[in-house]
């Protein structure tokens, strides 16, 4: 029997509150079942890592859906550096290497996406949020603005825009809305994207990858990153990043979000002011 997994990203779903599935029973402790929550492969993974079984483990070193410099951030923060492209010779190689080119007279917006694969912008300058709801109207005009600008971008080099061609992810069924919303305001049908939560992205791809946090509470945060599994991963984040295969946008609130570690870290790498259009 071989099983294949990565216990880092999506676990199973558990209806059951977190303390009413701890173990305590030393018997069970002993062979490595702590978390009713657990997942038969996360359990037999830590069993085997614990025990040193190398036999028993192997890792995919190599992966071909990202490009390097959206693979960098989770690698480095998740895997341990371990992974690595694929060399290009491999068939059915899916990272593209190369950047679309903006027009010449390009507004800032567009060139700046054209030359950065992975930003993070901060939404909180001058901004009423809406804390008790789970919405946050700024934020979906800028993943609107960031559409836009591609689907310009597109035309003009005359691709045509797939189903596969962008995915907006955000945590809150009432931010999908939200964000709908806008991208009728801005007169694109928000029905030919992916626009759900994490949950749904699991095992697909986009190229490009926009992602609204809205978190506009410490509150929310603790609860979006509150399945961190045994080793302390934030799981759906691991996921949302890995989404993306050519160009990766997160929309936040900095000063929330900087509260974990994490999301600071992605904030001082990759932070920019939202460009002019």
């Amino acid at each position: 029997t071989v099983l294949i997994g990565d216990h880092k990203q999506l676990p199973s779903v558990t209806t059951q509150p977190s303390e009413m599935c701890k173990i305590t029973d030393e018997q069970l402790l002993a062979i490595g079942i702590k978390d009713l929550r657990s997942s038969l492969f996360e359990r037999l993974y830590h069993r085997y890592s614990s025990q040193g079984w190398d036999h028993a483990l192997a890792r995919l070193s190599h992966q071909g859906r990202m490009h390097k410099d959206i693979m960098a951030f989770p690698n480095e923060m998740f895997y341990q550096g371990f992974l690595s492209i694929l060399p290009e010779n491999i068939p059915h190689h899916q990272v593209q290497t190369k950047t679309l080119e903006p027009e010449p007279h390009s507004d800032s917006l567009t060139s700046f996406l054209m030359n950065h694969r992975v930003a993070f912008f901060d939404n909180q300058e001058g901004m009423r949020v809406t804390y008790q709801k789970k919405t946050n109207e700024k934020e979906a005009k800028m993943v609107a603005t960031i559409v836009n600008a591609f689907m310009a971008t597109w035309k003009k080099c005359d691709i045509t825009i797939t189903a596969k061609s962008l995915g907006i992810i955000t945590p809150y069924r009432a931010q999908i809305a939200c964000i709908k919303e806008a991208l009728r305001a801005a007169n694109i049908n928000p029905d030919q994207f992916t626009i759900d939560t994490v949950e749904r992205f699991q095992g697909g791809a986009r190229d490009v990858i926009i992602i609204s946090v809205c978190t506009n509470t410490i509150g929310r945060l603790e609860s979006l990153i509150s399945d961190s599994g045994e080793e302390g991963i934030d799981r759906k984040l691991n996921v949302a990043l890995t989404r993306a295969k050519q160009h990766l946008y997160l929309v936040g609130n900095s000063q929330v979000l900087s509260n974990n570690d994490v999301y600071s870290t992605f904030i001082e790498r990759y932070g920019f002011d939202f460009p002019d259009q």
